[in-house]
């Protein structure tokens, strides 16, 4: 898990987690975590993209801790989130850990670790083939040994003809995950370039991060028989995040 220490100069972040998170001395009631929660709950939407359901939780030692800016995790978990508004992932996972707020100065001293899961699991990818679609039927995207293999009937000639079309996931740069065709047949004849090139603009971006609020960089990409895994790192020091409205 890659660890980062941010140190900010701006006032708005640590501003806006002040509002969300209010000032509740004494022992762990959860109250002072239940308000900031359901604020930043609120927020997501903006940050990241809409989703069928947010569910936020944050851990202190105490109530006192929140106000001294000392937050052991924020957890973020996501259904059907829509990254940056754009196609779904079917999860989504934000976890902080180690976070301290400066009251005095009003900053966002450090974060001990950061990082983000992204799952997406086969039906949804073929939501992205399928969108708009009266060329392709019976579409099935098997997971299998690091590959993404398609397969269905696409019409040639008014002929509906069965085709397989088999590649891999990469990153495109920090933001972006592709589909890249290494393999493609149908029906022991080559597949048209056109069904191939539609597949891949069906497909890609796979996902893209670029337009979320919240910066997020792609690092890893796992494809495993019940969805593709991708992993990456959350930058918190754009100073608009967070800021309650």
């Amino acid at each position: 898990m890659p660890d980062i220490s941010l140190v900010r100069r701006g006032s708005s972040v640590a501003l806006a987690l002040l509002l969300l998170f209010g000032a509740v001395a004494g022992c762990n009631t959860g109250v002072v975590e239940r308000s900031a929660e359901k604020r930043l709950r609120d927020r997501l939407p903006q940050i990241i993209g809409p989703a069928a359901s947010y569910r936020v939780d944050i851990r202190a030692g105490s109530d006192l801790s929140v106000v001294q800016g000392r937050l052991r995790e924020v957890r973020i978990e996501g259904e059907q989130v829509r990254v940056g508004g754009q196609w779904p992932v079917d999860q989504l996972l934000v976890l902080l850990e180690r976070v301290r707020i400066n009251l005095e100065q009003e900053t966002l001293e450090e974060v001990g670790s950061a990082r983000f899961q992204a799952t997406i699991r086969p039906a949804t990818l073929i939501d992205y083939l399928e969108e708009d679609q009266e060329s392709l039927r019976d579409v099935r995207i098997h997971l299998e040994r690091g590959r993404l293999v398609i397969t269905g009937r696409y019409l040639l000639v008014r002929v509906w003809t069965p085709f397989r079309v088999a590649g891999t996931l990469e990153l495109l740069g920090k933001e972006q995950l592709g589909f890249k065709p290494l393999r493609a047949s149908a029906a022991g004849i080559p597949v048209p370039e056109r069904v191939v090139r539609y597949l891949e603009e069906q497909l890609n971006p796979v996902l893209d991060v670029s337009r979320a609020l919240l910066p997020m960089e792609l690092t890893s990409v796992v494809i495993r028989p019940d969805g593709v895994i991708v992993t990456g790192i959350p930058h918190l020091d754009d100073p608009s995040l967070l800021i309650a409205e």
